[in-house]
């Protein structure tokens, strides 16, 4: 490849280049543009916080709404930790479940569990229309922070 001796070629091709890796920041910075807590389920609960935890399976093919309901959590800005029941044990999620006083067997996901104080205050399970998501945080008038 022969060098560019026009300068207005290189100049062209400097100005392309900035607006590209300006543009790859702005995709990488947009993108994480989620309000996913990274605190724990558990960090909630001893410190009688209020949250809103997303219980999800990140594995399509044992939850197929679990990536609608999260799509709509992120698009509307909400705050939320998420649980990921792919990334734990069983022993874990039912554990987990219990601490919030919530019987794993009438549970499913994907949900929101509401939780005041450090403790469970409603749930919202296997949720299949992001419309009651909104219904839901009305009704008990969550604040997203």
């Amino acid at each position: 490849m022969k060098w560019i001796k026009n300068k207005n070629e290189r100049m062209i091709l400097v100005v392309v280049s900035i607006i590209l890796i300006i543009g790859t920041i702005l995709i990488i910075i947009f993108s994480g543009n989620r309000k996913e807590n990274i605190k724990s389920v558990e960090e909630i609960i001893s410190q009688n916080e209020e949250s809103i935890i997303f219980v999800n399976n990140s594995d399509s093919k044992k939850c197929k709404n679990c990536q609608k309901i999260k799509r709509y959590l992120d698009k509307n800005k909400m705050t939320y930790v998420l649980y990921d029941v792919r990334k734990h044990t069983n022993d874990e999620y039912i554990e987990m479940l219990q601490s919030l006083s919530i019987n794993p067997n009438s549970f499913h996901y994907p949900a929101i569990i509401y939780v005041k104080n450090g403790k469970a205050y409603a749930d919202l399970i296997n949720i299949k229309d992001p419309d009651k998501i909104e219904k839901f945080i009305k009704k008990y008038d969550i604040k997203s922070k």
